[in-house]
């Protein structure tokens, strides 16, 4: 199998093959291949920027701008291409346990891979989670309710 990895500058990609190919050395990983390689290839996967690249962390946030800015572009490029990617994150042994389910998932036990599940409710720990759950909540209780020192009057029909 072909596996092209892509990423920002400074995002695990090169630390990622190495690691890959460790584990599986039948299989080919390349860290910084050409556009048209990717579309050839059997699997794509994208590095998230959560990898912890010392270059940056004294660089201005221009730098990091500019991560975030490659990183869009290469979504933006598989997107139009019509190529399919997995998004690799996590720490060390997490960011290997992922890639590693993603390429061949059933090599890698779920519960070796994915830790404990944690669902959509009030002690999940996604941010993006724990926002539509507040703000489906306050839509659902929402009705307009006149202030208490109104009085309701009958109205005529019509």
């Amino acid at each position: 199998m072909k596996v092209a990895l892509l990423g920002a500058a400074g995002t695990g990609k090169s630390w990622l093959s190495h690691a890959l190919s460790r584990h599986w050395p039948e299989h080919v990983f390349l860290d910084a291949p050409d556009l048209d390689t990717v579309l050839t290839w059997d699997r794509a996967l994208l590095m998230g920027l959560d990898w912890p690249d010392t270059r940056f962390q004294s660089e201005a946030a221009s730098q990091q701008a500019s991560r975030r800015a490659e990183d869009a572009q290469l979504r933006v490029w598989l997107g139009e291409a019509g190529r399919t990617y997995g998004v690799v994150y996590g720490q060390g042994p997490q960011r290997l346990r992922a890639a590693m389910q993603l390429i061949l998932p059933q090599d890698v036990p779920l519960h070796q891979s994915q830790g404990r599940w944690r669902g959509p409710c009030d002690s999940c720990a996604d941010p993006d989670c724990e926002f539509r759950l507040f703000t489906g909540r306050a839509r659902a209780t929402s009705v307009p309710t006149a202030p208490s020192s109104w009085t309701v009057v009958d109205l005529p029909p019509g």
